[in-house]
């Protein structure tokens, strides 16, 4: 006998096989713990899901008359939650465990072969129900459901195996072992090319079910004794002087600790114990028994040594056995089988307790008076003398029985057959049987009621066909035994879906009960929290999951989330750093909406996103570029208007072609930019409202009122909330008194408390003729008063005693005569200006720049373009008078190049408008100069500025039909002294033109 259990003095090629037995043992080993180690994770991961919610903020505040209105624009939150992925289902694994299972079968039939007759013949016996019990004939070789897969197996191995046992009993190993190799070679390709089957290899791992479990479990029995077996090896490895050691007392303590711990665990299995022995865990007992078991079984030759010897047959056999049993299992927890994983660690529990009863029983039957004279009882441990080692192992099953007898025997036997299903619905699913697969993962659910594999599987079927009232109902049935956090978070999300978050909330504190590790579960229960304003609670639960590795990122997006919504003060700086993983994307996403919460440009470089968006790089993009307005960056219209043209991005269309449109609007082409919204309201019915009120309020910042008044009708039309009151601003701004002050009277009726305010406010500068400060002097004359009473005028400026208002008065009226075409006026009004203050110094600069513009100045140009504040949004209008000043000096050149940078960019730049068409007429290019007003004019349709222009060019070109249409416009625009005014130029200019035409 040899005890050496590495083979290493054994004769080739026994030696290599062996050695190669082991590598595949380790590797089998290596596998199961991985895959006790991962767990359900094997086979059910995470995903990470990414929500957004539109956040208005204000971009922008345009200061109109007393009011400042906000333009209220969405920045896009990301929130982000823990969903379990549908199950995976592996086919390496299995073809593997084909592949392993064909090699022991090569291994041990080579073995058989150098048995003795009887024992031979039981053997081959077994080999038969082997290849039997894997249904061969669900391989449907040559199309056939018979069972000629059976009869192939036979022609190949039982001859085969005759021939070498009878026939050439002294042929060499190595030669029996290439002959059944050839066998197995050839039967794999007979199955490959002739079975009519999708992956029938697959198969055999499927309907092969029974064999290795079988195996497994009679693995199981075999080192069921082991660890006490170990006991004894432990306390009698050397010899001790009687009457000084006390090995039996030692024993039996060990002993009984030991099989007191298992009995518990019984107990709690036949509920007779409310709480369970977690710390002894039945696949350590085997893998401590397997090498126990290892070490041992060399001295138990002497009762198998009639049948075969331990060296080489009784070794091989035993890591055979333990090869296919570890890998068995671990097979089975790979793929989340669970009710086969239960039975097995049952098993495992009741073959140590019943097998490790009658091995005390046999070690005192048999070894008490050695064990008290201190001898090496080990060596003798399987050479009984009282009570047979048959008598024991006969025992011993009985007692296993009884265990299983006392319990529901029934449950494992169903649960057996309920993963046996799960297979075979894994095998349908791997091959898109849909329906297949749901009937057998159904009857699995069936044989094992509280399966998490069956209701899993079915609960991923079920969102595979998107019937989310079946999958809620499955992940309510997968947690109520073998649960998961992935079961739990995902049924907590089927009700979150449905709109029911208290029941989500119920669901996740039940999973927090069983995983109260689990970050995944509290970063889900800390949004949930949140979402039903319990804001200490879902902070605690998030600031949890923040710590740990695998949330921390998910976390610190979610609480940059909560921060953004909060009313929180906050440093930016120190908020960033503290949640903000600055390499996780989402994260980037939340910091760009805190810096357009706070107005504050980011000055981080852009991210490259590909031209098919998602979710998180589609509202990055737009957050980004939105973020430009408060830095001097050009917002990257044309890159958002190209991703929003693909049709794969069709649904980030909407908010990419708004962010266009503002980025338009600052980026100074502000023509454009009233095209893109005015398309989107159109084409947009829910948010028309919307839409038509930001092209009101940007109308009201290029002082068009009266053309903000349309838009904001239209708003109000549309149900938008601010629309009425957004009315009687405009009506206020435009002087239209008989409109404004019922606007505002209706308003103070039906407003809510704040437009009630206002509206009373305003109501004020109307009634009150006796005002006695300069504030409300001044807004009565600017709301009441004829901008053109010159009179009225000059009384209210003498009334005004402080500066800062007499030069706001001064320069209003500047800005009504330049918008009337009424230059002469102008420029007397900017005469009087003086002594300007800080408030009022930029205004008091571009003003005069159109005062020098007209009276074709070019040193004060120079001066006031030197003194402007130049941006972003002002490069148009510098742009134009770097042109005037070009043209002035007769650089042509450098003027059209300048003109390329605000041509048809802004109608509502008069002054550039108008000097532009008048540059094209002095260089004898009227139709351009005619282009220039018409495109203005379609836009800003209410200026008088323009209007006039434009009449006066129809007179140059004698369009005297088009003229006739605006003039009729142009009359309920401007004072009748004015409008009799431009019908005389418009008539003198009309008769030059058509004598110039017939001189001509």
């Amino acid at each position: 006998m040899s005890n050496d259990i590495l083979g290493r003095d054994w004769a080739s090629p026994f030696r290599q096989i062996y050695w190669l037995l082991l590598s595949i043992l380790a590797s089998s080993l290596i596998f199961f713990l991985v895959s006790w180690g991962l767990g359900y994770s094997s086979s059910i991961s995470w995903d990470v899901i990414a929500q957004g919610e539109a956040l208005p903020f204000t971009l922008d505040s345009f200061e109109i008359g007393p009011f400042k209105l906000p333009l209220l624009v969405d920045t896009y939150l990301l929130t982000e939650r823990f969903n379990g992925t549908a199950l995976k289902l592996h086919t390496f694994p299995a073809y593997i465990f084909v592949a392993l299972m064909s090699v022991l079968f090569v291994v041990l039939n080579s073995f058989i072969t150098t048995l003795k007759r009887f024992w031979y013949i039981v053997a081959m016996g077994l080999v038969i129900v082997f290849l039997v019990s894997f249904q061969l004939e669900q391989l449907r070789l040559f199309g056939l459901y018979n069972k000629i897969g059976v009869i192939i197996s036979f022609i190949l191995y039982i001859p085969l195996s005759y021939f070498f046992h009878a026939i050439k009993p002294n042929i060499l190993f190595k030669w029996r072992i290439v002959g059944f190799g050839v066998a197995t070679v050839l039967f794999a390709v007979i199955i490959h090319f002739f079975s009519e089957v999708k992956s029938p290899f697959l198969y055999l791992a499927t309907y092969g079910y029974a064999a290795p479990v079988l195996l497994t479990m009679l693995f199981i029995l075999l080192v069921g004794a082991e660890i006490l077996s170990g006991f004894v090896f432990l306390l009698t490895r050397s010899i001790s002087v009687p009457k000084k050691n006390n090995n039996t007392f030692h024993f039996l303590m060990i002993s009984g600790i030991y099989l007191a711990n298992l009995f518990l665990v019984f107990l709690y299995d036949v509920n007779y114990l409310g709480w369970k022995l977690d710390f002894i865990s039945p696949f350590i007992l085997l893998i401590v028994s397997t090498g126990v078991g290892f070490f041992m079984y060399a001295y138990k030759e002497e009762l198998y040594k009639n049948i075969y010897s331990y060296y080489p047959t009784g070794a091989i056999l035993y890591a055979s056995l333990a090869t296919i049993s570890f890998f068995t299992i671990g097979y089975h927890i790979f793929t989340a089988n669970d009710p086969i994983v239960e039975v097995i660690k049952t098993f495992i529990y009741y073959s140590h307790l019943g097998y490790g009863l009658l091995f005390l029983v046999y070690v005192l039957a048999n070894f008490l008076n050695p064990f008290g004279r201190g001898l090496q009882v080990y060596k003798v441990l399987y050479k009984p003398h009282n009570m047979p080692y048959f008598t024991y192992r006969f025992a011993g099953s009985i007692a296993v029985l009884a265990l299983f007898l006392l319990t529901n025997y029934d449950t494992p036997m169903f649960a057996t057959f309920s993963s046996y299903y799960n297979g075979i619905g894994d095998l349908h699913a791997i091959n898109n049987e849909d329906k297949i697969a749901e009937a057998y993962y159904i009857n699995g659910n069936i044989y094992s009621y509280d399966s998490h594999r069956s209701s899993y599987a079915l609960a991923s079927l079920a969102l595979r066909n998107n019937d989310e009232k079946a999958a809620a109902h499955y992940y309510a049935k997968a947690i109520q035994k073998q649960s998961s956090e992935q079961a739990y978070i995902n049924l907590s999300n089927a009700f979150i879906d449905k709109n029911q978050p208290f029941e989500a909330i119920f669901t996740l504190q039940d999973g927090l009960v069983d995983y109260p590790n689990s970050d995944r579960i509290k970063n889900n229960l800390g949004l949930l929290y949140y979402k039903v304003a319990e804001i200490d609670s879902a902070f605690i639960m998030m600031s949890d999951a923040q710590k740990a590795y695998a949330t921390s990122s998910t976390a610190g997006v979610n609480m940059l989330n909560f921060v953004a919504k909060g009313n929180y003060s906050y440093n930016l700086d120190s908020l960033i750093n503290l949640y903000a993983d600055r390499d996780y994307f989402s994260s980037k996403g939340n910091i760009k909406v805190l810096y357009n919460l706070n107005n504050e440009y980011d000055e981080t470089i852009d991210i490259q996103v590909d031209s098919t968006l998602n979710l998180l790089t589609a509202y990055h993009l737009y957050n980004s570029e939105i973020n430009k307005v408060f830095g001097s960056d050009s917002i990257r219209t044309d890159h958002l208007l190209s991703l929003a043209n693909r049709w794969e991005n069709g649904y980030w269309n909407e908010m990419l072609v708004f962010g266009a449109a503002i980025g338009h609007y600052y980026n100074g082409n502000v023509i454009e930019s009233f095209r893109l919204i005015n398309n989107l309201a159109n084409n947009n019915y829910q948010k028309a409202g919307y839409y038509y009120n930001v092209m009101g309020l940007l109308a009201m910042d290029q002082k068009a009122p009266r053309l903000a008044v349309d838009y904001f009708g239209k708003a109000d039309y549309s149900a938008y909330e601010d629309g009425k009151r957004n009315i009687a601003i405009a009506l206020s701004e435009a002087q239209l008194l008989d409109e404004a002050i019922p606007a505002w009277q209706e308003i103070i009726l039906s407003g809510n408390p704040t437009t009630r305010y206002m509206a009373e406010q305003m109501l004020s500068f109307y009634n009150d003729t006796l005002a006695n400060t300069d504030t409300k002097k001044y807004w009565n004359w600017k709301y009441e008063v004829a901008k053109n009473n010159f009179i009225k005028n000059e009384l209210v400026r003498e009334e005004l005693t402080s500066s800062v208002y007499k030069n706001q008065l001064g320069l209003d009226l500047i800005d009504y005569h330049l918008n009337n075409g009424n230059y002469k006026e102008a420029t007397e009004e900017f005469a009087l200006i003086e002594n300007v203050d800080e408030t009022h110094l930029q205004r008091y600069y571009w003003l005069s720049m159109q005062i020098a513009d007209i009276n074709n100045d070019i040193n004060q140009l120079r001066q006031n373009i030197d003194k402007i504040s130049s941006g972003r949004s002002n490069t148009n209008q510098l742009a134009y008078y770097q042109m005037r000043v070009a043209d002035l000096s007769g650089d042509t050149l450098t003027a059209n190049n300048f003109i390329t940078q605000f041509r048809n960019k802004n109608s509502f730049f008069e002054a550039g408008v108008v000097g532009l068409s008048n540059y094209y007429q002095k260089y004898n290019r009227p139709f351009e100069a005619y282009e220039v007003l018409v495109n203005a004019i379609l836009v800003n349709k209410y200026s008088p500025r323009l209007l006039k222009a434009y009449i006066l060019q129809c007179a140059r070109m004698d369009f005297d039909s088009y003229a006739i249409y605006e003039l009729e416009r142009i009359r309920e625009l401007i004072p009748g002294e004015d409008y009799q005014l431009l019908m005389e130029e418009y008539q003198e200019l009309l008769v030059a033109t058509r004598a110039e035409f017939e001189g001509y």
